[in-house]
């Protein structure tokens, strides 16, 4: 039995590389076509959250940590 997912929500519209939970710096160039992920609070995001079935989800992501995490 699979839990329900974590709900995508609306970027942060002022500083798009930060997380709109925690503020933390996630990633430096954001597409507006990809759903991310906080390393920092695991929240989900993306620029247009009702599309998230079909925008490519990149998996957790930080600026800090310079490498994709899986």
């Amino acid at each position: 039995m699979q839990g329900t997912p974590t709900p995508v929500i609306d970027w942060y519209s002022n500083k798009a590389y930060q997380c709109p939970q925690c503020h933390h710096d996630t990633v430096a160039s954001p597409s507006r076509w990809e759903v991310y992920t906080c390393c920092n609070c695991a929240t989900r995001f993306a620029r247009f959250p009702r599309l998230q079935r079909f925008l490519r989800h990149v998996g957790v992501t930080c600026e800090f940590c310079t490498e994709r995490h899986p």
